[in-house]
């Protein structure tokens, strides 16, 4: 054979390999013999380990639900060495770590089978007819967050503690025919109709970290965490206002809007994106949580938005619980973008006398003081008070007050930031991205 012809067979074998290696990496799992197939029970709730929503694809979330659902079977795949793929019966994909993250709270998904040690797990026995699903990548154990016994909860890693929400018994199920997927309703519109009235990050006040759509996924039923502030469009959300003080909350990277799983009305119920259909569960408040942060309320349950378990490490799992005031229900709102439309905090009620802000920053020096200028924008003659800590009031014509901050050297004030230049009775102030005359301020005392 001529070397140029033995070129060719190389080159030809190793394409096969690789798309071989590609499509291996992206069907169900043919590695290792069946061991078992059925469903996997939680000893803590009675629920079984589920896809969210049966029929999601690659990067679906696993919660808990109710046993016989669409997305509660599994095969047991034994790999040798004590190592198990687990197969979802309906979706053909295995069960992962996400990100082969060793942290606790680590969010589990379905992901296509890649042989990593993210998708191997042990069982490891208890002696009480159940066995600590273990991670072989992490040595942490399948886990339902909260100890919750409510469908929907999610399901994540933690390491292992013996506790009755890490221990899950294998019940082996009859094979049936394929079960049918129910028809799925058609959403009403790509995205919700409406005036977009903020578009910027959400921000835990337990954190300090930013509402994110996992791996800046598009598809229905991608998870809701949270993660580093980045400033990305998987953390970028549009608020469209529906009336009777109700929002969606529309994922930029998807045009998906926020929704409770389900609508299930129980706590620790997972929060997720899902095309538009308009129901309750999709519908949110933003209620004052006083310092500049907010609740979100779902219209459909009546519970919080909340940071589970209060989690500081990225990918910490995002659900509902009831409203209970604490720091990990609590969210500011960042905006972030350019023109007249770019602010520092949006408040549902911006014209309130409410106690100062905690994010500010002190002010130039120049900038200490009370000070007065006329601003057709506010309906004429205002008065500005600003102190040395950087909160800022502005009295209105009316004598109803407009808090605001000062940040990086800006001024911010509703939805519009202003950057502001000393001038010699006072400063000027003008509003980003806006071609309009500034307002000059000028020193009263």
């Amino acid at each position: 054979m001529s070397p140029c012809r033995q070129i060719q067979v190389r080159a030809l074998a190793a394409v096969g390999v690789l798309v071989g290696a590609l499509a291996q990496a992206q069907t169900p799992v043919n590695d290792g013999r069946l061991w078992q197939r059925g469903e996997i029970v939680s000893a803590n709730s009675g629920l079984c380990l589920a896809v969210q929503a049966g029929w999601g694809g690659e990067g679906s979330n696993v919660i808990q639900d109710v046993c016989g659902r669409l997305g509660t079977r599994w095969s047991l795949r034994d790999l040798g060495g004590r190592e198990f793929a687990i197969v979802n019966d309906d979706t053909g994909y295995v069960l992962d770590v996400t990100r082969s993250s060793m942290d606790d709270g680590a969010n589990i998904q379905q992901w296509g089978w890649n042989r990593s040690y993210a998708q191997r797990w042990r069982l490891d026995a208890t002696g009480r007819d159940f066995v600590q699903i273990v991670n072989q990548g992490s040595g942490k154990c399948l886990d339902v967050e909260g100890r919750s016994r409510e469908p929907g909860a999610n399901v994540s890693q933690y390491r292992c503690t013996g506790g009755a929400n890490q221990l899950w018994r294998i019940q082996s199920v009859a094979v049936a025919q394929p079960p049918v997927r129910p028809p799925i309703q058609p959403p009403l519109a790509s995205r919700p109709q409406g005036r977009v009235v903020y578009a910027g990050m959400i921000v835990s006040r337990a954190s300090g970290k930013c509402v994110d759509v996992e791996r800046s996924r598009t598809d229905d039923g991608a998870n809701i965490r949270q993660w580093s502030c980045n400033g990305t469009n998987a953390q970028l959300w549009d608020m469209i206002d529906l009336g009777r003080g109700e929002l969606a909350i529309v994922a930029r990277v998807s045009g998906k809007v926020m929704d409770v799983y389900g609508g299930d009305y129980r706590n620790n119920a997972n929060v997720s994106q899902q095309s538009w259909y308009g129901s309750a569960p999709q519908r949110w408040r933003i209620e004052p949580a006083g310092r500049g942060f907010s609740r979100f309320v779902n219209v459909g349950t009546g519970k919080c938005l909340d940071l589970a378990s209060g989690g500081f490490e990225d990918g910490a799992n995002i659900a509902q619980f009831d409203c209970h005031g604490g720091e990990n229900q609590q969210w500011r709102i960042e905006v972030r973008g350019s023109g007249p439309a770019w602010g520092g905090t949006w408040d549902p009620n911006p014209v309130t006398n409410r106690p100062n802000q905690s994010w500010s920053e002190p002010p130039p020096p120049f900038a200490i003081g009370v000070f007065s200028a006329n601003a057709p924008e506010f309906g004429g003659p205002v008065e500005l008070s600003v102190y040395s800590d950087g909160v800022v009031a502005l009295m209105l014509p009316n004598r109803s007050r407009m808090d605001g901050y000062f940040r990086n050297g800006e001024l911010y004030f509703g939805f519009n930031r202003y950057e502001i230049e000393e001038t010699g009775s006072g400063f000027r102030a003008r509003a980003v991205g806006d071609r309009a005359l500034p307002i000059q301020f000028r020193r009263v005392r």
